[in-house]
């Protein structure tokens, strides 16, 4: 079980740069709609899991999920670039 699950995470880490830019990549070929942005990394990422699951022949559920976890791991990149949060903290401390 502790081999699936180290398994499962450095195929997430692997997974989440490349599905992260080809979110990007499609988002400017094809502009998505506010509702769908989160949704296309998640599409993404479980269908290149399970390419690379048919083409390795793994355990297609352990890669769709790697996929689903690389998806999630794009779409917060993703927030955190678009969206960054203003800390009013943070703000007054550098400035003093």
């Amino acid at each position: 079980m502790e081999d699936e699950l180290q398994q499962l995470t450095l195929i997430a880490v692997v997974l989440g740069p490349i599905v992260s830019g080809l979110t990007q990549l499609l988002k400017q070929i094809i502009p998505a709609k506010d509702k769908l942005a989160p949704v296309l990394p998640l599409l993404i990422g479980v269908v290149i899991g399970l390419i690379w699951a048919w083409a390795f022949n793994y355990s297609y559920a352990i890669y769709a999920l790697a996929g689903i976890l690389s998806g999630l791991q794009a779409a917060g990149y993703y927030t955190l670039i678009k969206k960054p949060t203003t800390n009013k903290e943070v703000t007054n401390h550098e400035t003093k």
